[in-house]
């Protein structure tokens, strides 16, 4: 089982429109003919939301601004600091470049000139589901000190602590940003039912009634930078970074009982620490009259560990009577370098470009005699996508070729692939109403852990090994999105459709013999959904009360060698806000989609929150309470013939915990405008996973 959903919880890492003189805006921007009805411009290709004055006043930070300014379909939570889309992924950026949750933490407010939100991106966004890019006029001169404390009033130490300093002078701007999370020994149980079902028709019966569960984790993220910018000229970027990660835990214990035997007692742990520093270099140069070459290069090193542990003893206090511990020290590099054209007409655009991504990765086995795997891996990739607008109509085509060259040192493995990547889309709009469809491809190529072929055993029953030979499989999505812009409301209606390939990957699980289950990877297996989703955000009464939210239906349908399975899913998020007089109450509700792929079933966290926040001269007070209502909980199962289970994680940790907030902002001297980034080599270098149950 992976933490992915209960790390979103934990670990939160996360003028006008068309003025000419914004300096990044002007160089990817056309003269186009939009319908505009504040706060919000439909263009062909993305939506811009202009921050009122309102919402920024009560913002303390970029992220808290997204969130107050109620964009249809986006989730922000500022108490997980989190944003999420039913469309997928939600990459953030910030003048074109990407970014993390806790470098948009570091923007002011009162710098954003707008915020342009694709819900279908083009090829440049790789395979993104939604991009929300922050379109930033920093200080003239001068600079800024931003603070900002959360503490959760729990037992244990928990919270964040961010501080992000700017100093400005002549062309150039120097930046340092700090961000802290602590996780000291939060509360987290689960229940796990599982079967094994033999080569013989046996069926073998488990079930863990959960003990006490443990999470502790403490990570620091810190990155300097310098900025150089030539207004319409040049614009040179240069960061460096540091992701630290120490401990990183995950424990439970429970009784285990098979078959209604004697219960033992089972303890199992996962640990994953790591320290990431990193390089970015940035150039963006103008050549000619509205042509642009970007280049962007991005350098990691990764040295990680990932360790798991299954124990059970007769008793609590008993000497262990099995004891399984995989422990696995990853050495990897990444390197990403891309450059870009873009040439910019009255009614057209031309954007083309190449892109190179290295991972050389050394993983070392270090409770497995010393077993060391090497992986070798190289991606290219080309595109040129060409807009143009005829009337109220537009439409854009284009095409990306990507090659994959994988090599695994110690098997002698090469897997070399090529895969093309089109893209269509097609716009109307008029006055208040606009109509898109879009259609793309795009490839997902296996992971680190899903090639390694080591074996690792799990449990008494179960061993995980990777599977070499999986090749890239391809993607297929479509969508027709109908949004309005009326006076107070801002309605959206999306239907969509997506599948892969014949060949995706999916976990397999075989017998080998009557004691050992493997659990590997396959090609072979298709998924298709099909989804509608309503969202709408609603200024119920001017500076007072505004309403969001969206309502989602999800059909799944998942096949493979020797199964078929189906399902149906209801999700959705509201959002009330009430501000007046510098004070804002808010109340958020999410219920998490229950998605199906392969054989796994899975359902995130909802949760729900209360807080009230006040701003004044530069400070930000605020508190509020986590899952006032409910349960906390997130399920996972599993659904193959061979072995099924089903885990339910729980934590009374996030039930009615109340948090307390507060930020400060100060500026001084005359302010000076930084142009960002407009395309992203960024990546990351893939790590191991130490197999776990």
């Amino acid at each position: 089982m992976t933490h992915k959903h209960l790390i979103l919880l934990l670990l939160p890492l996360a003028a006008s429109a068309q003025e000419a003189t914004d300096t990044t805006a002007t160089s990817i921007e056309l003269h186009e003919i939009t319908v505009k009805a504040a706060p919000v411009v439909r263009k062909a290709d993305r939506d811009l939301y202009i921050p009122s004055a309102q919402a920024r006043e009560a913002s303390a930070d970029g992220l808290s601004l997204l969130g107050n300014m109620r964009i249809p379909m986006l989730t922000v939570n500022n108490v997980l600091e989190s944003v999420s889309s039913p469309s997928g992924s939600v990459q953030l950026r910030i003048n074109g470049r990407q970014a993390s949750v806790a470098e948009v933490k570091a923007i002011l407010p009162e710098s954003v000139v707008r915020v342009e939100y694709h819900q279908d991106p083009g090829l440049r966004y790789g395979g993104a589901g939604a991009v929300v890019d922050f379109i930033v006029r920093n200080p003239t001169a001068g600079g800024s000190l931003m603070a900002n404390a959360m503490y959760w009033m729990t037992e244990k130490p928990s919270g964040n602590l961010s501080v992000n300093a700017k100093i400005n002078r002549g062309r150039s701007q120097v930046g340092l940003s700090v961000y802290n999370q602590l996780r000291k020994r939060t509360e987290i149980f689960r229940e796990y039912r599982e079967h094994f079902t033999l080569a013989d028709g046996t069926v073998i019966n488990r079930t863990e009634q959960p003990v006490s569960g443990l999470y502790n984790n403490n990570q620091l993220w810190a990155s300097a930078y310098y900025n150089y910018v030539n207004p319409g000229k040049t614009n040179f970027y240069a960061s460096l970074g540091l992701s630290h990660q120490v401990p990183n835990t995950t424990g439970y214990d429970g009784l285990l009982s098979t078959d209604g035997a004697d219960p033992v007692f089972l303890s199992v742990e996962s640990r994953n620490p790591f320290t990431v520093p990193s390089l970015n270099l940035y150039l963006d140069q103008k050549i000619g009259r509205n042509q642009t070459i970007v280049v962007d290069f991005v350098s990691t090193y990764t040295d990680s560990r990932s360790a798991s542990s299954y124990i059970e003893r007769p008793s609590q206090d008993a000497p262990a009577s099995t004891d399984i511990s995989t422990s696995i020290h990853d050495h990897n590099q990444y390197y990403g370098l891309e450059a870009d054209y873009i040439k910019e007409l009255e009614n057209s655009r031309l954007t083309a470009g190449i892109s190179w991504n290295g991972y050389r990765n050394r993983s070392s086995y270090d409770s497995y005699d010393g077993a060391v795997f090497h992986q070798r891996r190289d991606r290219w990739y080309g595109f040129a996508e060409y807009f143009r607008r005829f009337g109220d109509f537009t439409a854009t085509a284009g095409i990306g070729a990507e090659y994959n060259d994988l090599t695994l040192r110690e098997s002698a493995r090469t897997s070399r692939t090529w895969n093309v990547i089109p893209r269509v889309s097609a716009v109307w709009r008029k006055n208040w109403s606009t109509l898109r469809l879009s259609a793309r491809r795009w490839t997902i190529s296996p992971s680190l852990s899903e090639t390694n072929p080591t074996m690792q055993q799990v449990d008494n029953f179960q061993y995980s090994v990777g599977n070499p030979d999986l090749k890239p499989y391809s993607v297929w999505q479509a969508n027709l999105n109908w949004a309005g812009t009326f006076n107070r409301i801002q309605p959206s209606v999306q239907l969509g459709y997506y599948a892969t390939s014949s060949d995706a990957i999916a976990p397999s699980y075989r017998w080998d013999g009557d004691s050992r289950l493997i659990a590997s990877y396959s090609n072979g297996n298709r998924k298709r959904q099909w989804w509608w989703r309503a969202g709408a955000s609603i200024n119920v009464i001017p500076g007072w009360l505004d309403v969001s939210g969206y309502v989602e239906m999800d059909r799944y349908y998942t096949s493979g060698p020797d199964y078929r399975h189906s399902a149906t899913s209801w999700s959705g998020d509201a959002t009330i806000a009430v501000s007046h007089w510098g004070f804002q109450l808010t109340a958020q509700y999410s219920r998490a989609e229950t998605s199906l792929t392969g054989e796994t079933r899975s359902r995130s966290e909802s949760f729900n929150l209360i807080q009230l926040e006040y701003t004044w001269r530069g400070f930000q007070f605020g508190a509020g309470i986590m899952m006032p209502f409910g349960k906390y909980n997130q399920e996972t199962t599993l659904l193959n013939r061979n072995y099924g289970y089903t885990q339910i994680m729980r934590s009374n940790f996030i039930e009615r915990m109340g948090f307390v907030t507060v930020s400060y902002t100060l500026q001084w001297g005359k302010q000076k405008r930084t142009a960002g980034k407009l395309i992203d080599a960024s990546g990351e270098s893939m790590t191991s996973k130490a197999a776990s149950r």
